[in-house]
């Protein structure tokens, strides 16, 4: 057996280059590409006490190719070319996609369309693609939306992009009324309706329905009001949830009414809120709970300071719980999954162009199981023997500190410091079960520490050709 030395979490960036503008014809270019280094875990043998090099990661090139041509109006096409190349027998990839926006003269319909296809290269190619068509009338009062959204199940840009699960097909339908001049009471208001449907790329199957109501008033006072009410009133088919092909799990039914709201943004207090709960249809006593204030105070034109809180507590998920029969297949927990998120920000101008800023984010997660299931081929739950030992504590902290300097138009001077939690030091959640203790626990953990200096120099190429034509002339 072995046991890890060394390990670096971040991968070394060797460089970096970026060139954009667009031209007088009003065609867009923007070029990126970095280098990522090769980098090393080193483990020692137990027995032996010899230590060994494992390559974690491959020398790695990232190329990003971005050409858009602005028509008349609002309309665009755009072509998007990612590309990652990796050293050696390494996977590459590469993702290309087409977007298109085209409106009317008068903006009053818009069709929107984005076409991707991904190709995965290496020991085990496969080949995807993405397709997401909106189409709609997008001003007056009354306005609509249809979007189309079709990923098949080898979609994958997560090389240089992101997707949780793909293998899906999704079609909606959006419909609002929007006054959007003032009335006696309001500045303007809005209310819409919503379906949703879901369904598995592959095998071609139904997985959810959903529909939703949304209202949103904006007050002569300048405060505001938003209410959003959901419903799934069937049992979802969740393909994803399992983590294994082929296998589904029955999502109960449910209600879910939230309002949020702010004050006037223009006075120097400025709140705002969430307030939400939602509630199984079939399932008594497992609400899901969202509370989120915010207050952010503007001490003088110099010097802001802003105060968000957030809490998700719901106390009957259904899920994967991460463990496995001896034959392979999942284990589904009832647990209660409170996340709780602090973020502090703030701003001080020392002139219009220097500042220092902080952002400070704590998220805690915690995680308490109740029952575990297995699940059949139809998706339904069947109780099993408890596991003990699987709740878990999950901390992550991180503080930002930035001095900004725009010492000339688009160049600046900036100095960095970063902040974080070490992640080899997990937090006791039986022992630190509640917030105060947690967060005090937290801040008293081994932290990573980060100084950075940074320069960006813009060249303004026109200027520096209209001086070399004036000492020419002179």
């Amino acid at each position: 057996s072995t046991k890890i030395i060394s390990n670096p979490g971040v991968v070394q960036l060797l460089n970096a280059t970026k060139f954009s503008g667009r031209t007088k014809q009003k065609l867009g270019i923007g070029i990126f590409n970095a280098i990522g280094a090769q980098m090393f875990a080193e483990v020692e043998n137990i027995n032996s006490k010899q230590h060994q090099r494992i390559q974690t990661e491959p020398l790695t090139n990232y190329n990003l190719i971005v050409i858009d041509q602005a028509l008349k109006g609002r309309s665009s096409v755009t072509l998007t070319n990612a590309n990652t190349t990796r050293s050696g027998a390494a996977r590459d990839a590469n993702v290309t996609g087409l977007d298109v926006a085209l409106f009317d003269k008068r903006n009053k319909y818009g069709f929107q369309g984005k076409f991707d296809y991904s190709r995965i290269m290496g020991a085990n190619p496969y080949n995807g693609f993405k397709s997401l068509v909106t189409l709609g009338k997008i001003s007056g009062k009354i306005q609509f939306k249809l979007t189309s959204n079709v990923e098949s199940d080898k979609y994958d840009p997560n090389d240089l992009g992101y997707i949780v699960a793909p293998n899906e097909v999704m079609h909606q339908v959006n419909i609002s009324y929007n006054q959007l001049t003032p009335t006696k009471k309001f500045n303007s208001w809005n209310v819409g309706i919503a379906v949703r449907h879901e369904m598995l790329y592959k095998p071609f199957v139904f997985a959810n329905i959903r529909y939703s109501a949304s209202a949103f008033w904006f007050f002569k006072n300048f405060w505001d009001i938003t209410v959003n009410a959901e419903y799934q009133p069937l049992w979802q088919k969740d393909y994803f949830e399992l983590r294994t092909p082929g296998k589904f799990l029955r999502q109960v039914p449910w209600a879910f009414l939230r309002i949020s709201g702010s004050s006037d943004s223009r006075k120097k207090l400025f709140a705002r809120y969430t307030v939400g709960l939602a509630e199984s249809v079939d399932i008594k006593d497992d609400p899901y709970i969202v509370i989120n204030p915010g207050l952010r105070y503007r001490f003088s034109d110099r010097l802001s300071l802003d105060v968000d809180w957030s809490l998700k507590d719901d106390r009957g998920q259904f899920g994967y719980a991460f463990q496995r029969e001896t034959n392979g297949e999942p284990i589904v927990g009832r647990r209660r999954n409170k996340d709780i998120t602090t973020l502090i920000s703030g701003i001080y101008n020392f002139t219009s162009r220097m500042n220092l800023t902080l952002r400070a984010r704590h998220y805690w997660s915690r995680v308490e199981y109740h029952s575990f299931y297995n699940v059949g081929a139809d998706g339904w739950r069947t109780e099993r023997a408890f596991i003990s030992g699987q709740d878990q504590n999950f901390n992550v902290w991180n503080m930002d500190v930035f001095y900004t300097w725009d010492f000339s138009y688009g160049s600046r001077f900036i100095i960095g410091w970063k902040n974080w939690l070490a992640n080899d030091f997990p937090i006791d959640g039986n022992r630190y079960k509640k917030y105060v203790g947690n967060a005090g626990r937290m801040l008293a953990s081994p932290h990573g520490n980060e100084l950075t200096a940074r320069m960006i120099f813009f060249i303004d190429y026109l200027k520096l050709k209209r001086k070399k034509e004036v000492k020419a002339g002179a």
